[in-house]
This record gives C-alpha cells, sequence and structure tokens, in this order.
C-alpha cells in the first residue's frame, strides 16, 4: 500500500459481487421489442458480466503496477533525500575546511610578511657591518678612469704649456720658457707634452697599475699572490672570495703604506730628473699636485681590487695596429694603417670567466709606420706589455 492506493481503488465497491446480473425483462413484449431471446440476451448477459471482470482484473493488475512504480520511485526519492543530506554535510566539513585553510594561509602570509620584514632589517644590518667593502661598478669605474687621465692630461698641460708670442705656434721648434729656456730643437711642443704624459704613466703603471695589488713590487710575492687568488676563488664561495680579495688588499696597503709612499716619490724624482728643466712653474707645488694625482690613482687600484671582479689594466707596445674597439685616439682620427706611436692612459677591462669585457678604452697618439720605423731607428724601442694582445 501507498498514498495512491486510495485513488485507484475507490470506484471498485460494485466489483466484488460475483453474481451480479442485469435486470431481465418480464414480458414477452419487452423481449419482442429487443429483437432478441431470452436465451441470447442471458448470453449476452453473461458476456458484459466476464468482460467488467476481465476489466476489473485488468485494473487491478494496473494498479498493483502502479503501486510498484510509486513504492520504488519513494524509495529512490527516500535515498536521494538521504544522499542529498550526505552531500549538505560534505559540504558544511567542506565549508569549514576552505574556512580553516583561509585562516591558515592568513597566518601564513602574516608570518612570511614578518619574516621577510626580518630578513630585510638583518640584509641592511649585514650590509652596515660589510660596509667597509666599497662596491663599484663599470660605469664609475670607466668614469673615474677618464677623470685621473684628464687630471693628469690637464696638470701636465699647466706645467709646461706656455702662451704663445710673437706669432709662434704650437709646432714651433723654439719655444720660450721664462727668459731664455728653450726646447729640444726639432722636437714639437706638442710631441713634449705626449712624451711626458706617456713617461709618467709608464711609471705609473708598472709600479702601481699593473702589480695584482698595488705596492707588490716583488715578483715571486706577486705570482703566489695570483696563485692563491686563482685558488681561492675555483675552491671557495664567491663572497668568500670576494671577501679573501678585499682583506687581502686592506691588509697589504697597510703593510705597503710606507713602501707606496716612497714609490710615488721615486715617479716624481725621475719626472723631475727628466722633464723638469722644461716645467714653467713652481717646483715644489708641481712635485706635491703629482704626487697627489698618483695617490688619487693608488686609492682607485685599491679601489678596483676590493669588488666583486677581477679589473686589470693593459696597454700596448708602440708599433701594434691601431684597433678602434679597444682604443681612443687623442686625435679622433682612426687611419686605416695607423700604429701606436704612443700610450698616455691604459686600458681599464674586467676579467670573467670566458672573455675580457672591455670598461676604458686605452688612450693612444697614433703614428704611421714611417715614423714608427724613424723612431726605431733613432733608439726608441717600442714598449712590451706584459699581457698577450690576443686575449682581448
Amino acid at each position: 500500500m501507498n498514498l495512491f492506493t486510495p485513488m485507484f481503488r475507490g470506484n471498485e465497491a460494485g466489483l466484488d459481487e460475483p453474481n451480479q446480473r442485469f435486470d431481465m425483462a418480464d414480458s414477452p413484449d419487452e423481449l419482442d421489442m429487443c429483437g432478441k431471446t431470452p436465451t441470447a440476451v442471458q448470453k449476452d448477459s453473461d458476456l458484459l458480466i466476464a468482460q467488467n471482470i476481465e476489466m476489473k482484473n485488468d485494473m487491478r493488475n494496473e494498479v498493483d503496477r502502479l503501486e510498484r512504480v510509486c513504492t520504488g520511485l519513494q524509495r529512490k526519492l527516500e535515498t536521494l533525500d538521504a544522499e542529498a543530506e550526505v552531500l549538505r554535510r560534505a559540504q558544511l566539513s567542506h565549508q569549514e575546511k576552505i574556512r580553516r585553510q583561509k585562516e591558515l594561509l592568513d597566518e601564513a602570509t602574516d608570518s612570511a610578511n614578518i619574516a621577510v620584514a626580518e630578513n630585510r632589517e638583518l640584509v641592511a644590518k649585514v650590509a652596515r657591518l660589510e660596509k667597509w667593502t666599497d662596491t663599484m661598478d663599470d660605469t664609475e669605474a670607466a668614469q673615474t678612469t677618464r677623470l685621473l687621465y684628464q687630471e693628469l692630461d690637464d696638470w701636465v698641460k699647466r706645467q709646461f704649456m706656455r702662451p704663445l708670442t710673437n706669432g709662434m705656434s704650437a709646432d714651433s721648434d723654439v719655444d720660450e720658457r721664462g727668459e731664455n729656456a728653450v726646447c729640444p730643437t726639432g722636437e714639437p711642443s706638442s710631441h713634449l707634452l705626449y712624451d711626458i704624459e706617456s713617461e709618467i704613466f709608464k711609471s705609473l703603471f708598472v709600479l702601481i697599475l699593473a702589480p695584482f695589488m698595488a705596492g707588490s713590487r716583488k715578483s715571486t710575492w706577486e705570482y703566489s699572490q695570483r696563485a692563491i687568488d686563482r685558488e681561492v676563488q675555483k675552491l671557495c664561495p664567491v663572497h668568500v672570495w670576494q671577501h679573501w680579495r678585499s682583506a687581502t688588499s686592506i691588509a697589504a696597503a697597510s703593510l705597503d703604506h710606507t713602501k707606496l709612499e716612497e714609490t710615488c716619490d721615486e715617479i716624481v724624482q725621475h719626472f723631475e730628473a727628466k722633464f723638469g728643466h722644461f716645467a714653467v712653474t713652481d717646483e715644489t707645488k708641481r712635485r706635491s699636485q703629482l704626487k697627489h694625482i698618483l695617490w688619487k690613482c693608488v686609492t682607485f687600484k685599491h679601489k678596483l681590487e676590493r669588488q666583486g671582479n677581477t679589473y686589470c689594466f693593459w696597454w700596448s707596445s708602440s708599433g701594434m695596429a691601431l684597433r678602434e674597439e679597444r682604443m681612443m685616439s687623442i686625435t679622433g682620427e682612426y687611419p686605416p694603417d695607423g700604429t701606436v706611436g704612443q700610450t698616455l692612459w691604459p686600458m681599464l677591462y674586467r676579467q670573467t670567466p670566458n672573455k675580457w669585457i672591455i670598461v676604458a678604452k686605452e688612450v693612444v697618439v697614433i703614428s704611421s709606420p714611417a715614423s714608427y720605423e724613424e723612431k726605431a731607428q733613432e733608439g726608441l724601442q717600442p714598449q712590451i706589455s706584459g699581457t698577450p694582445a690576443e686575449m682581448l
């Protein structure tokens, strides 16, 4: 039984009487009016009763089938309700998990933000503790190199250039100094300035810029320094190598300070002995100014030694072919057959595992092959640099 049973069984009251019959006609006249005999009427009545019973059975069978269908649907509905309840509870459980995970995520985000802030503060503290390492990039290194050369060039011109009088040109063979001083016959004044700058540069390069660390003039000690540097770089983390270089440079600068003072004095003395008689300024001031420039170069060399990269200086020997990609002509001209006559300031490059990167070009005076041969015949032998050109 289910809720549909009364609907299907509500009108079956008269179907349970098995002997139900139709009212029969009582008179022959009525039978005659129907055109049937009593026997025929009885047969029709029996047929109708049989059909009625069959219809009743069919209806009961249909009711039973519908009851079974309704019962199945009701069970499915109950099952679906139960599954829906399970899903609802699962949804509530998932929502609670999501809420909790969101809380945990918010807590983790807050913790991460706090950790980032603490890490930033620690990095700042470390940076303050390691401030003794004065960092410098390629741009600053190139700019400092150019400024040092410009300062030396300006200083040389102030010490040796004189006002032109009586229509004399800068290339006159005779140039007055003071009252009666005369430049060497046949040596133009512009060439003299180049010679002076080149001479100062060579001493500066050999004694200060070229060594592994400024002041390391003993070849055996410098070789050991370079060998140790390569091993530390190869075997230790990068920051250990960088700190080793910086600490070694600081220690070497402290130990070699007196030696560097003597080196600068030697350069000044050598310069004065060779070119002092051409100058037009006070010797004491001239010596002091040149030594000041040399110490600026020493300071710059120390700063380069303490970087996270390896910086080196290089210069070309006289007669080497002009290469515009790494050389800067003092005149701004780059003839196809030009060669290096003199180097006025070295090239600065940064060494990497695979190549050397040019930071600042070499400043050179160009001479043609003919003029170089003439100088060679006069006994001016080309200077040999310490680094092979094919490495660049």
